[in-house]
């Protein structure tokens, strides 16, 4: 039976709207991760979908109050700012050894957006849910890769070591550690705050930057939790963003590349509402 014509109308104004609103998804109040400084907050998207158990394990930490009050005693300008129970002596109930989770097996439903293949460092990278990951279609891996705001878990030569300590890569996009540490989680709002922490070297007469407090966002009254939408990086607007950044149409640029993108280059926007 043929629809009738207001039908339709309704319909497709309808999916217009749903498909406007598919550009950004919002991140989920359980997967926001604040960090209180001394300047401000820096907050923090966990990838519970991609590293669920350090996503897990982290936020179990922070609702233990196990951050709270411990220094950021390493940061190397254009690096690292590194933080945590350096003198391994806080007390929790949850601290324990983690299972490097550093790669996992490519999941046929899994929606990935492709942004280059090969990749100077991989077989392809692009985007799966709005997290820059490297694949390697031929061992049938993939990872998130260490862009810039990346927040891993620390630890020794021992892959299986890291406890607690983390560490945000803040500067050059170190991708020799990918698929060397357990990355978790991307920075999303605090760049500012970030770039204002006290570098080292520390000692007694100038001491660390310290966590004032981490806490989840999921454990604020709902009036005062921060709202945040992260571009869907498998809709259309971003594909054509990367389609577009491939060609440097702007007339400032006399070189117009190759064609090839870093995975790291092209961000998914954030908006604050």
């Amino acid at each position: 039976m043929k629809k009738p014509i207001m039908y339709l109308f309704i319909m497709l104004i309808t999916n217009s709207v749903l498909a406007k609103e598919a550009e950004y998804i919002e991140v989920k109040q359980d997967n926001l991760l604040h960090l209180s400084l001394k300047d401000g907050i820096v907050s923090i998207r966990l990838a519970q979908d991609i590293a669920p158990n350090h996503s897990n394990y982290i936020r179990k930490l922070v609702n233990e109050g196990f951050y709270d009050g411990l220094p950021l005693y390493r940061v190397i300008e254009n690096f690292v700012v590194q933080g945590g129970d350096a003198a391994q002596t806080k007390p929790s109930k949850v601290k324990r050894a983690m299972t490097a989770e550093f790669e996992w097996p490519i999941s046929k439903s899994t929606l990935f957006t492709l942004v280059q293949s090969p990749d100077l460092l991989a077989e392809q990278t692009g985007y799966i849910n709005g997290f820059a990951v490297g694949r390697s279609i031929s061992e049938n891996k993939e990872w998130l890769i260490h862009c810039p705001g990346v927040i891993n878990l620390a630890r020794s030569n021992d892959i299986h070591s890291g406890t607690t300590d983390f560490a945000i890569l803040f500067g050059v996009s170190p991708r020799h550690l990918d698929r060397n540490m357990s990355a978790f989680g991307q920075v999303i709002s605090g760049w500012n705050i970030l770039y204002k922490v006290t570098r080292g070297p520390f000692d007694e007469n100038a001491p660390p930057d310290t966590i004032k407090r981490a806490y989840m966002g999921s454990s604020l009254p709902q009036d005062e939790q921060a709202s945040y939408m992260i571009e869907n990086t498998n809709s259309a607007q971003f594909k054509a963003r990367i389609a577009k950044r491939r060609l440097y149409e702007n007339d400032f640029f006399k070189h117009k590349g190759n064609g090839n993108l870093d995975v790291c280059y092209v961000k998914p926007q954030i908006i604050t509402q």
